[in-house]
This record gives structure tokens, C-alpha cells and sequence, in this order.
């Protein structure tokens, strides 16, 4: 019986070391991952002010000329079904 019950209690301690490692391994993974975020984000290259304003420019007066063809589709295929019906 003692033997078992030592058995045991070395199950236990490599249990326990097993658990210990695999919760070291999880929270160096996470501290790995916040580096490589950071080091990442060190590379990043933000747009000028003066881009910034120019693709937004752009995007403006696309949707406009966008939204005004739509208009006169929609404007001549109501007068055409008018017509029809």
C-alpha cells in the first residue's frame, strides 16, 4: 500500500509540474504575441495629413457622381415604366 500511495503522490508532483509548465508556456505565448504586436505596429507608416485629405476628396466625389448616375437611371426608368403602364 505505501508503495502505491508513493506511486501516487509522484503522479501527482508530475501532474502538477505538467500543469505548471503548460500555464509558464500559455502566458509566455501571450507576452510573444503582445512583442510581436508591438514590434509590428513599429512598422506601420501612417498617411500624411495632405493624403489623407486627398483620398477623401477622392472618395467624396466618387460617390457623388456615383449617386447622381444612379439618379437619372432611376429618374428615366420610372418615366419609361410610366409610359408602359
Amino acid at each position: 500500500m505505501v508503495k502505491i500511495a508513493g506511486i501516487d503522490a509522484e503522479k501527482a508532483t508530475a501532474e502538477t509540474e505538467v500543469e505548471k509548465k503548460m500555464i509558464k508556456r500559455f502566458f509566455q505565448t501571450i507576452s510573444d504575441f503582445f512583442k510581436d504586436v508591438k514590434s509590428e505596429l513599429s512598422k506601420v507608416t501612417f498617411p500624411s495629413k495632405s493624403e489623407t485629405i486627398g483620398s477623401t476628396t477622392v472618395v467624396i466625389v466618387f460617390t457623388v457622381i456615383v449617386s447622381v448616375f444612379l439618379a437619372v437611371v432611376d429618374l428615366i426608368l420610372v418615366r419609361l415604366l410610366r409610359l408602359v403602364v
